[in-house]
């Protein structure tokens, strides 16, 4: 996978019942500049943590946060929650899209992986 960790925090990703994840399904279908836009965003959530100063992180509600790209006047966004102390698990992806249906998403996901981690709780590949 392409993740690689740099130990401040730890970035895991949900996983559907059927196995597969969202975030990276999402992630590979995203024109190469705006993928790697994402990759950025996600390791500075990894270096930094949650902070409240990270530049296009943004809190919705219920723990659930975002990381905001814009490119050629599209928004991108990564949804993700704090799962424990510099544990972050992210949920999925979305080009636009409504933003109060989208954290209602999340939150499920952030659910399911509370009732039943070891089926919705996906580790990068070293």
């Amino acid at each position: 996978m392409w993740w690689t960790s740099q130990a401040f925090s730890e970035i895991l990703f949900y996983q559907g019942t059927d196995g597969s994840v969202p975030f990276t399904n999402w992630l590979n279908s995203l024109p190469p500049v705006v993928r790697d836009q994402c990759i950025f965003k996600l390791d500075q959530l990894d270096e930094i943590g949650l902070v409240d100063y990270l530049p296009d992180a943004h809190y919705l509600r219920d723990g659930i946060h975002y990381l905001r790209i814009a490119h050629a006047g599209v928004l991108y966004r990564t949804f993700y929650f704090e799962l424990s102390h510099r544990v972050f698990v992210v949920s999925h992806g979305c080009v636009g899209g409504n933003i109060e249906w989208e954290t209602e998403h999340a939150i499920l996901h952030r659910r399911k992986l509370i009732r039943s981690p070891g089926r919705h709780l996906c580790k990068p590949a070293s």
